[in-house]
């Protein structure tokens, strides 16, 4: 498994989301795309989407609390549509 550091930056995350050892099958073949608030990386058959701690006055999601509130809400509102995609929501460390 990749060692994630104890202090994990953005650009850790972003080599952690790439390399495949980093997901439960690890032989399969990984996307990672930016938006302007979250990466989302693709490894067969799931999808891993990750809020980056920015804050844009209308869109907040500079704390670690926030970001968890926005994906279960975000979880919440798309389930309806997408009940076999949406797993959950998991909170994890901030990235600096």
């Amino acid at each position: 498994m990749f060692h994630v550091p104890s202090q994990p930056t953005q650009a850790d995350l972003l080599e952690f989301l790439q390399d495949p050892r980093s997901y439960p099958k690890e032989d399969s073949s990984v996307s990672v795309e930016q938006t302007h608030t979250a990466f989302v990386a693709v490894a067969p058959p799931f999808a891993y989407k990750i809020k980056k701690p920015v804050n844009f006055g209308f869109l907040d999601y500079s704390t670690l609390e926030l970001r968890q509130h926005f994906c279960e809400a975000e979880v919440t509102l798309n389930r309806r549509l997408w009940l076999p995609c949406l797993c959950s929501c998991q909170g994890r460390r901030d990235a600096k």
